[in-house]
């Protein structure tokens, strides 16, 4: 037969500071992600300044499409000076 374990002050003292022991290889646990962080703001970054110039590209291209336009327009008016709008006096 087993004997009946008596909690004494002691065997609590001995169990908790032995527990303090043990425990500190189990919370020592460090996640380093500062690089990994750094890496996608950088590539975020990179992906804003792509498709900043891509929007700058396309409104460039388009400004130069409505000079031509424009200089199209000219160009008809002076063949048809007919066709051009009344100017109006308001």
């Amino acid at each position: 037969m087993e004997e009946p374990t008596h909690i004494t002050a002691e065997r609590i003292v001995r169990e908790l500071t032995g527990a303090a022991m043990n425990s500190n290889s189990s919370t020592q646990i460090h996640v380093n992600a500062g690089g990994v962080g750094i890496w996608i703001c950088a590539t975020a970054c990179l992906v804003m300044l792509v498709g900043f110039l891509l929007m700058l590209a396309l409104f460039v291209e388009h400004s130069r499409k409505i000079d031509d336009l424009h200089d199209y327009l000219a160009a008809i008016y002076v063949q048809a000076p007919q066709l051009k709008p009344k100017e109006s006096t308001e």
